[in-house]
């Protein structure tokens, strides 16, 4: 992809150059690599996402973190690749994360032991299966994204259906940091709009959030504990679910 990138620049350069001189230098932005195979398929494991959207993101975290733009598009790849596999579930519906894929037992979702417990759930988003996760700010209600098109919300656990294998974890803090992290959620994560973009989603004042990024934001923000299981780019639940912080002391 970077030799393509740099093609294009170049023919940019020529162009503009023969037209007013080699003073004036070319101003418009580079478009994304759609003809990658590897960014196709990152594109495809963030459904919903448009391609220059995450041509965006490739860019803005090549800057930040000294990568070139396609070892970005490699980690990414592999974050995402690693997630659906993980998947002990694969889903069927498109409705979004916590969409049900029928053929699965359907639970109500139970109580929590205590405030600033989570849940990891099989699901998909647009027929990519991620799974869902939320965070409980009381015992009997939690904190959650629930999918593309959709605000964050605060519901009773009643509200929320999920499928067989959903988790119920603690994360090893103490019972007042883990309030103080579901207080966080309940009172600063609500009415986001859905983000599609899983990539580099470790943004806790982020206007958009999915909901692995919403329960790492109201750790990480709160609390300062970083809930991310593989120190990615990106945080899925299957890497909350892993993280050395958590805890499953209930299997559905």
């Amino acid at each position: 992809m970077e030799h393509t990138i740099g093609a294009r620049i170049c023919g940019v350069i020529t162009a503009t150059v023969l037209l007013f001189g080699a003073s004036v230098l070319p101003t418009q932005a580079v478009e994304p690599p759609s003809a990658d195979a590897d960014f196709s398929e990152l594109l495809a494991l963030n459904p919903g996402t448009t391609e220059a959207e995450m041509f965006d993101v490739i860019r803005t975290i090549s800057a930040e973190t000294g990568m070139n733009e396609q070892e970005v598009i490699a980690q990414g790849l592999e974050e995402g690749r690693r997630s659906v596999a993980a998947a002990s579930h694969p889903a069927t519906s498109s409705e979004g994360d916590t969409a049900r894929p029928g053929r699965m037992r359907a639970y109500m979702l139970p109580r929590a032991q205590r405030p600033g417990d989570i849940f990891v759930a099989p699901a998909s988003t647009l027929f990519v299966h991620h799974g869902h996760t939320g965070i409980y700010y009381t015992i009997g209600a939690v904190v959650e994204a629930p999918g593309a098109g959709k605000l964050s919300r605060a519901v009773a656990r009643r509200q929320v259906p999920v499928e067989s294998g959903t988790e119920i974890m603690a994360v090893n803090v103490s019972a007042a940091s883990a309030k103080t992290a579901g207080d966080y959620a309940k009172n600063n994560l609500v009415g986001k709009p859905y983000s599609t973009q899983f990539v580099a989603n470790k943004n806790t004042t982020a206007a958009k959030m999915n909901c692995s990024q919403l329960v790492w934001s109201a750790y990480k923000a709160s609390v300062s504990v970083d809930l991310d299981g593989d120190g990615g780019l990106g945080v899925y639940p299957n890497d909350i679910k892993k993280s050395p912080r958590t805890s499953t002391y209930l299997t559905l």
